[in-house]
């Protein structure tokens, strides 16, 4: 406005455009503000930290069991059924002349106990 126009005709102009905009709201806020003032990283983690989310315990427990049962056909497909490598003197005996012995309150292998005895003596 110029300074042309007298203070009561500034008003009536003023006013006119006040009710011919009254009408119309500005919906835009967030939009603005976001572009003016972006969040920072700071901020952008803080809000991913407090995110809450649901699980549904249908899908998670269909998942856990397929997790479940593929470790476990996993360990029985790969598993390998050979006895582990031993020295050719424990190896010549086999399992049928394995014999118990009881020593402290314990029971073992008479062949791994005396060969843990060597690897302990040497």
């Amino acid at each position: 406005m110029t300074s042309d126009h007298s203070p009561n005709e500034q008003q009536q102009i003023r006013q006119q455009l006040e009710h011919e905009l009254q009408s119309i709201q500005f919906k835009g806020h967030d939009h603005v503000l976001h572009q003016t003032h972006p969040e920072s990283l700071r901020s952008r983690i803080h809000a991913l930290w407090n995110y809450e989310f649901d699980i549904s315990l249908r899908p998670a427990g269909i998942a856990g069991a397929l997790t479940a049962a593929t470790f476990a056909a996993f360990l029985i497909l790969f598993n390998d059924p050979s006895p582990s490598v031993q020295d050719p003197a424990s190896s010549s005996s086999s399992s049928s002349q394995r014999q118990l012995i009881q020593i402290g309150g314990n029971t073992y292998w008479q062949d791994q106990y005396e060969q843990a005895v060597k690897q302990d003596e040497s």
